[in-house]
């Protein structure tokens, strides 16, 4: 029974997107290259332009830098560093962000109550965050940072006063690069690279074909992550050499 449903929605959402404006001018454009021979160039860039507005093709390019992350080491930590990851503004107050949220949630599972390190500007609000649901756990704070270098070069002189293994907590597409920024301002600090799972949930076919805002948002999440992770690279070979 649930499959005629199934095929239903995806009929509804392709057609309403068919319909759509930028549907109508993908259409166009697609026809209007058709009757060209000489502008193929410009449908393969179309194209792939498709392919990147699809959760299809936004997913896999996330997972694909996500697949850059170091494997997690067996260690049991003793201490966590978390990346903060934004804050909201609710119209009274700012609040940490659903990212920021989730990845303390997820170092909390990393320690046995072991001490946590905050890093970042909104490191104050995710304290709040677990003041308000009581944890009393041992919880130190760096709020100078606003960017993935600051986060290491403001934090590495706490990490060096923490004893054991430290688990490093952020999004698993993000750990790459902060893994690089880790070995290269606290190299004598033992890390145990934790990154919480997939931003991008499970491929579902055949609605993940259709282009959408959501599929977009994860191709260019992908993009700039890329990007950044190469600057950061060269950054870092030309400081070395």
């Amino acid at each position: 029974m649930s499959f005629p449903c199934a095929g239903q929605e995806f009929l509804s959402s392709a057609l309403l997107f068919a319909a759509s404006p930028l549907g109508l001018l993908l259409w166009g454009t697609a026809l209007w290259l058709l009757l060209g021979r000489r502008k193929r160039w410009l449908a393969a860039g179309l194209l792939v332009f498709l392919a990147a507005c699809t959760p299809l093709g936004g997913k896999w390019a996330l997972r694909a830098v996500e697949s850059l992350c170091s494997p997690r080491s067996d260690q049991k930590p003793a201490s966590v560093l978390v990346l903060s990851g934004g804050a909201v503004f609710d119209g009274v107050r700012f609040t940490a962000s659903p990212a920021s949220v989730r990845r303390l949630r997820f170092a909390l599972q990393q320690t046995n109550g072991g001490p946590i390190l905050l890093s970042g500007i909104e490191s104050p609000l995710l304290l709040s965050w677990l003041s308000e649901r009581k944890d009393l756990r041992e919880v130190l704070i760096e709020r100078s940072s606003r960017t993935t270098e600051e986060n290491f070069r403001f934090s590495a002189p706490i990490l060096r006063k923490m004893s054991g293994p430290t688990a490093l907590v952020t999004d698993k597409f993000h750990m790459a690069r902060a893994a690089l920024w880790a070995r290269f301002y606290a190299p004598d600090v033992q890390f145990v690279f934790a990154p919480v799972p997939s931003y991008a949930p499970p491929v579902r076919l055949p609605f993940d074909l259709l282009p959408s805002s959501k599929g977009l948002d994860y191709t260019t999440m992908a993009l700039r992550e890329a990007l950044a992770l190469l600057r950061d690279r060269l950054f870092i070979a030309f400081h070395r050499s």
